[in-house]
């Protein structure tokens, strides 16, 4: 339930989006699509990001340049090349892009699932979650 809504915060957090640090690689869908789905862990759902590098800031531009930074395999993986003009695919591959994105952020911190997991289930609010996730 928690993770279900993930893919409402590239509906809602357009006006969040960033260039990447690579600003050559992808097209500027590609970029806005990683920008969009990074705003997530920003602003959508401020749960995951406390358990996995508590110095991140939320609610800031260097948050979702942080998500961008750490999960670029993810971003290679499914979002470069991907069909984003099609609406039947976007939201498979955001979901699978957040998901892999969050797995990504956890390698690079040095952290398992199993600590990230304990840390989610033992601090998660509602009230980190924006109010139109949680409808």
């Amino acid at each position: 339930m928690k993770y279900r809504n993930l893919i409402l915060s590239f509906l809602f957090f357009t006006s969040f989006a960033i260039a990447q640090e690579d600003s050559t690689k992808g097209t500027d869908l590609e970029k806005l699509f990683v920008s969009k789905a990074a705003s997530y862990f920003c602003y959508g759902n401020k749960n995951f990001l406390p358990c996995i590098n508590r110095d991140v800031e939320l609610r800031s531009e260097s948050c979702i340049a942080y998500v961008i930074r750490s999960s670029k395999a993810c971003a290679d993986q499914h979002i470069y090349g991907a069909n984003l003009s099609n609406p039947d695919a976007v939201e498979n591959i955001g979901v699978a892009y957040t998901q892999c994105s969050m797995l990504e952020m956890l390698e690079v911190e040095g952290k398992t699932y199993g600590n990230f997991e304990q840390c989610f289930n033992s601090n998660y609010s509602e009230s980190n979650v924006h109010q139109t996730l949680n409808k």
